[in-house]
């Protein structure tokens, strides 16, 4: 029980870090995207969009950027794509909780 925990914890931290790499400006784009749901909840699918197509973005720049990156990342035991699932995940899960705490606001 006492291994499973840690990988775990290592695991969370390792795709923590990775998040961290470009959680600015993906996490501006929502904040940025939340105040206007605030004011107009009905461009939720226009947002929505647009934060799809901000995320491919940041994927296709950050591939380039981060190579040296990720050979660190897959010798701990993650791939490219299990990376960007993970993270991407999670951002749209803090995208979409925002949407939602947003709606019941207004």
């Amino acid at each position: 029980m006492q291994k499973h925990f840690f990988t775990l914890k290592k695991n969370i931290r390792l795709l923590t870090t990775f998040y961290m790499s470009f959680a600015t400006v993906s996490l501006f784009i929502s904040g940025i995207s939340i105040t206007i749901l605030f004011f107009n909840f009905k461009a939720f699918g226009m947002l929505f969009w647009f934060k799809i197509f901000t995320s491919w973005l940041i994927i296709f720049f950050l591939n380039d950027d981060l190579k040296k990156e990720f050979y660190y990342f897959q010798n701990m035991g993650f791939s490219k794509r299990e990376l960007w699932i993970w993270s991407m995940s999670f951002d749209f899960l803090v995208f979409i909780f925002l949407a939602y705490s947003t709606y019941l606001l207004t």
